[in-house]
């Protein structure tokens, strides 16, 4: 499962697929998302976060909404490329989407982060009381998530719009 993607290897990133996707070639990082997807409604999209506890295990899901169609990105904590990233972009006030179609066709869409603030405190004092947890374990739980929860109940109990 892709969560992040880094701008040289966006070739390998699979359709329908939602990742942050980090930009290094220049002097400083730049941080997005990037969602390789065909016949996307650009009118239609919206953004959307939820969080879910497994077992003690704090995941965080990216969803970006297209017509009746949901495309998200589940970080754990306990990985630390993806919390980075994640705790990169959620720090901006606003953020770019890069919407990749299979012929190669590039649209950006901004992203306004209102609650970058609150939200990256609230990131910080999750990971600053988060238990040690295995690779394996947090990917279990992101499977636990995926196999428990509809694409439309992830959608439903966001925290963020």
């Amino acid at each position: 499962m892709f969560s992040t993607i880094e701008i040289n290897q966006l070739d390998y990133l699979p359709l329908n697929c939602l990742a942050i996707l980090r930009d290094n070639l220049g002097s400083s990082d730049v941080f997005s998302l990037c969602l390789r997807a065909n016949n996307l409604n650009k009118k239609s999209l919206t953004f959307k976060i939820a969080f879910f506890s497994n077992h003690n295990i704090p995941i965080y899901v990216l969803m970006i909404k297209s017509n009746h169609t949901i495309y998200k990105c589940l970080i754990g904590f306990n990985i630390i490329k993806e919390f980075e990233y994640f705790k990169n972009l959620m720090n901006l006030k606003s953020f770019n989407l890069f919407l990749i179609s299979d012929k190669k066709e590039i649209s950006i869409i901004r992203i306004n982060n209102i609650h970058s603030n609150k939200f990256l405190d609230s990131l910080l004092s999750i990971k600053s009381n988060m238990p040690d947890i295995s690779y394996n374990e947090s990917e279990y739980a992101k499977q636990v998530i995926l196999n428990t929860y509809s694409d439309n109940d992830l959608w439903n109990k966001s925290i963020l719009k």
